[in-house]
């Protein structure tokens, strides 16, 4: 996973994920392998993927885009910060969650508090 640190987006939408993948790969700008020395990143391919954020409240599906290293050939999906690898809830939802939790808080308060979005199979 490669993740795009970013200006803050109020509300993600797959035009403003290719935006910034688009700013990533304008040109021929050449970008470097994070998992080797010699290689460089080149467009791969996509999946979709589901999106959840707090301000949303509702799940988004997402191409995500894949890079290949040309030297190892190892794959790389880009994500951006709000996303957490491997989860469908945002950064927002997951730190919610988690602040209520250390408080203490019933389950039934934090699934309030997320609005629907997750429930408690993901908690």
């Amino acid at each position: 996973m490669i993740t795009l640190i970013h200006d803050q987006i109020e509300e993600l939408t797959q035009e403003k994920y290719d935006q910034l993948i688009s700013k990533l790969f304008n040109g021929q700008k050449l970008i470097k392998s994070p998992c080797c020395e010699g290689g460089v990143l080149e467009k791969h391919g996509y999946y979709e993927r589901g999106y959840k954020a707090l301000n949303g409240r509702e799940e988004i599906r997402l191409k995500i885009l894949r890079v290949r290293c040309s030297a190892c050939g190892k794959t790389h999906a880009i994500l951006l910060m709000e996303m957490i690898p491997y989860a469908r809830a945002g950064k927002d939802i997951v730190l919610t969650v988690l602040s209520n939790f250390e408080s203490n808080c019933p389950v039934s308060s934090i699934l309030e508090k997320v609005g629907g979005l997750v429930d408690e199979n993901d908690l």
